[in-house]
């Protein structure tokens, strides 16, 4: 029986650089709370909630990745992840530019829309935005049928929660193609970002 092992070492308070949150391999630091389209179900591949890459010769050549189907009947279709423990501890570097959030994507089409926004669970609700919110970022596919790393940009436009601060963000939201009846099967992998104030390891035991 395969055993997930996850093991916690909490560095608080220090300066961090863009760190791997999610690859499906080795760096898998951020679990999932409520996801509105279906993941690959576990047990499809030997690491769990993960599928095998639909093309290892492109960008991303690693042999599992995320395999996620959008849920048609939501405009805003989301993925919820959290750290292990903590909170971010290196958000504002980010949302001010002096650091970049990065994922690799393979999309049926291009300029799809995906966004990512960084939130206080306890605050955040379905219907009360932008209460909750701290930051939102954007960016848009451009290739078909193949991996691409994008780079997202703050979205400066609208104004979030000015009272949120950015030590007290435990949850980040994905959103794929938002406002539309897109049922689309897409990959995705590598997503670097903030740190977090534990920083977790899990460990495959047979």
């Amino acid at each position: 029986m395969r055993k997930i092992l996850f093991v916690l070492t909490c560095i608080p308070f220090m300066v961090f650089s863009q760190v791997t949150l999610e690859d499906f391999e080795a760096n898998r630091n951020i679990h999932y709370g409520f996801i509105s389209g279906d993941f690959d179900p576990p047990g499809l591949a030997s690491v769990v909630g993960a599928a095998t890459n639909p093309d290892q010769n492109g960008v991303n050549t690693s042999q599992f990745c995320g395999k996620y189907t959008r849920n048609a009947s939501e405009d805003y279709d989301v993925i919820l992840f959290k750290p292990y423990a903590g909170n971010f501890s290196d958000l504002e570097d980010f949302s001010n530019g002096t650091k970049t959030i990065t994922i690799d994507i393979w999309s049926p089409v291009p300029n799809t829309v995906v966004e990512l926004t960084f939130e206080n669970s306890s605050m955040a609700e379905a219907n009360n935005f932008p209460t909750g919110r701290h930051s939102r970022f954007i960016t848009t596919t451009t290739a078909t049928n193949q991996w691409e790393t994008l780079t997202f940009s703050l979205n400066q436009t609208e104004t979030l929660d000015t009272e949120l601060m950015a030590e007290d963000v435990d949850q980040g939201v994905i959103l794929i193609n938002p406002l539309t009846d897109d049922n689309s099967t897409y990959y995705l992998d590598n997503l670097n970002g903030p740190n977090h104030d534990c920083i977790g390891e899990s460990v495959n035991n047979q």
